[in-house]
């Protein structure tokens, strides 16, 4: 069983940030992604290899060495990081997330609000874990800086209009045939 101190360890390497890996679970100072490093593992790989594969991970063995010990666990954070992922929305760059037809700040969400929105998925969590998973989510989704939040507008923007271009050949290519 994983101690708490490890667990919070692993949770204080991690971060969600939408200009990494489209706001996918990254390793912290990192553009690599936990599902890979998870992915890796379990294909047998040894943390040698994966250092020598990204060597940015070289100042990470201990956490590398925490997630292969913990994997079920880690596993479990990733999804539910996954989960929760889905739902933040940032505004003016402070990270929310969207519950119904409402946003909380990341910073309000508490243990009980966290277990309403993750449900089954945080049966993988002690009570204890639910906790120190609430008080992260601060530190693992930060809010964005004024030149991280410009890039992030852009991004979207650019999104939006891609998307409707591909909507609008779509049409198109429809009214031809």
């Amino acid at each position: 069983m994983m101690s708490i101190e490890n667990f919070l360890r692993i949770l204080e390497s991690l971060e969600i940030n939408p200009l990494k890996l489209s706001g996918k679970t990254t390793l912290k100072g990192t553009r690599i992604g936990l599902y890979m490093v998870l992915s890796h593992i379990e294909a047998g790989w040894s943390i040698r290899e994966m250092v020598n594969a990204y060597p940015t991970l070289s100042d990470k063995l201990e956490v590398l060495e925490l997630i292969e010990n913990n994997l079920q666990k880690v596993k479990c954070i990733h999804s539910l990081l996954k989960k929760l992922r889905l739902r933040i929305r940032y505004i003016d760059g402070i990270p929310y997330i969207k519950l119904s037809r409402k946003y909380i700040k990341i910073d309000n969400i508490d243990k009980e609000l966290l277990q309403d929105i993750l449900r089954e998925e945080a049966k993988c969590l002690s009570e204890e874990e639910i906790s120190v998973f609430a008080k992260s989510l601060p530190k693992i989704v930060r809010p964005l800086n004024q030149l991280e939040l410009e890039e992030y507008n852009l991004l979207k923007k650019l999104k939006k209009e891609s998307l409707e271009t591909i909507k609008e050949k779509r049409k198109k290519a429809l009214a031809v045939q």
